[in-house]
């Protein structure tokens, strides 16, 4: 059953001066997101816009927002494949990571030079 679906979509102009800020990439990213964005060299910007478009897709899906939860607690990483995937850390951990009470997160993340844009599936086997 689908709890919720998110999607949200970003210019990445925007988050060219975020690169050059560690107070404000600190503030919504994770060392490893962080750290990841910047080993994309020229592709940083368009990394770095599709993790954030990542948690406002994923508040979307939740029906808050980015309200009442922290950004950097919620870190976007690949799998061996490349698929996507949330890292929970944290009081997200507690209050988002558990898959039988909030479902599990199914994560897609595009982008090119100007945009970015994530999409995010909440879904639960069964509903309590």
């Amino acid at each position: 059953m689908i709890l919720g679906i998110g999607i949200d979509i970003v210019r990445v102009e925007r988050f060219l001066s975020w690169l050059e800020n560690d107070r404000l990439m600190e503030k919504y990213f994770g060392p490893e997101e962080i750290e990841y964005v910047r080993s994309q060299g020229r592709r940083a910007a368009e990394s770095l816009a599709v993790r954030f478009a990542a948690k406002e897709a994923l508040g979307k899906s939740l029906g808050c927002g980015l309200v009442g939860w922290n950004l950097r607690e919620v870190q976007v990483h690949h799998g061996e494949g490349g698929a996507p995937f949330f890292r929970f850390q944290g009081a997200a951990a507690e209050n988002l990571g558990d898959p039988d009470k909030n479902g599990r997160y199914h994560l897609s993340l595009s982008h090119d030079n100007f945009v970015a844009v994530a999409v995010v599936i909440r879904e639960i086997d069964h509903v309590r």
